[in-house]
């Protein structure tokens, strides 16, 4: 709203009053930008609706649905569109193929940590909930002791990385990880023998970490 003596007469007045005709020329290209925003992502989303709203009749469909929505997930990521990316992957997980399926979760915890969203460990922790302490893969334990370390959840971290070291005792990723939580995990009576530990081993022990 431009006040009425700031208006611009028919002619150049040579004072601030011709201002006025560059200040509604800004206005009419922001009020113009919005519009047009607007109007493109309405488009966006009318594209994309029978991608996700028709419910799957046939399991050959719901796999073309996954497949389409993996497509969406990712155009929406490398744009830069995370609201619109993470609402597809939601609708991606309640499939009946993905809904305990412990790889789409994963995937999921994957997307969230690359976003910096919230919700990642808990995610992770969804695939070892779906598969079992003992069976589900090392990179599950793995990924979801450091996503609960970070959150100070020390002894759940503990639970997974002590059993992901258990699995490869020589693995220096799994040695590493573990001195990571004792370190962040202060006062643990194990840090000086974990720290130990690794001082200890030879410079080969640490190729390829």
């Amino acid at each position: 709203n431009v006040p009425v003596e700031q208006m611009p007469s028919s002619g150049l007045c040579g004072d601030m009053r011709d201002k006025g005709y560059s200040d509604i020329y800004v206005l009419l290209m922001e009020a113009t930008q919005r519009v047009l925003a607007r109007w493109i992502d309405d488009k966006k989303k009318m594209r994309d609706a029978p991608l996700w709203k028709a419910p799957p009749a046939q399991d050959k469909d719901e796999t073309a649905q996954d497949a389409m929505l993996t497509r969406l997930i990712f155009e929406c990521e490398l744009s830069t569109q995370w609201d619109r990316a993470i609402d597809f992957f939601k609708r991606r997980l309640v499939l009946n193929k993905n809904r305990k399926n412990s790889r789409s979760w994963f995937a999921y915890g994957r997307f969230l940590r690359r976003l910096g969203q919230e919700g990642a460990a808990e995610a992770v922790l969804r695939c070892v909930s779906l598969d079992g302490l003992d069976s589900c893969a090392g990179e599950i334990l793995l990924m979801g002791g450091l996503l609960l370390a970070e959150l100070q959840r020390y002894e759940e971290a503990h639970t997974l990385l002590t059993r992901f070291a258990e699995r490869s005792p020589e693995s220096p990723l799994a040695n590493y990880a573990l001195l990571c939580l004792y370190a962040s995990w202060e006062g643990h009576e194990r840090m000086p023998a974990k720290f130990l530990d690794l001082a200890r081993r030879p410079a080969e022990f640490f190729h390829g970490l």
